[in-house]
């Protein structure tokens, strides 16, 4: 009994750190279109750019091994509440779970990228149309 407990404040708890984590990745990314305005110069809008996917990819790095270790914790915790026979089927399903939310990160991640992508290309779409009717 003392286990589901603990597993359900671990899920609870890795709930609310994604939570935050795509807080703040939503963040970032509804920040973008100001920064994307601010460029002078095409080599401005691919430093931006570059530097945002860095970013990007080191947050959910971070973040997958953040959510790892909340999983790894609780392997371990149960691990020691439960006898050597169910050691197995338990680590699994730790795994499992941590396996889960990783992949939920990737999903997200490349929501994220693919709407970077499509944003960016309006930027560029209505920069090039802006400079093509100067040059009328």
């Amino acid at each position: 009994m003392e286990a589901n407990a603990r597993f359900l404040e671990t899920t609870t708890e890795q709930s609310q750190e994604i939570a935050r984590f795509f807080g703040h990745r939503l963040n970032e990314y509804a920040q973008m279109p100001q920064r994307l305005a601010g460029c002078k110069q095409p080599q401005d809008f691919f430093e931006l750019q570059s530097a945002f996917f860095e970013k990007m990819f080191t947050d959910y790095r971070q973040e997958a091994q953040t959510l790892f270790g909340m999983a790894s914790k609780l392997t371990q915790e149960s691990y020691e509440q439960v006898d050597s026979k169910h050691y197995e089927k338990s680590l699994l399903k730790a795994q499992e779970h941590a396996s889960q939310l990783i992949e939920q990160g990737k999903q997200h991640a490349q929501h994220i990228i693919d709407d970077a992508e499509a944003r960016a290309k309006e930027i560029v779409d209505k920069a090039k149309a802006a400079g093509k009717g100067k040059a009328a």
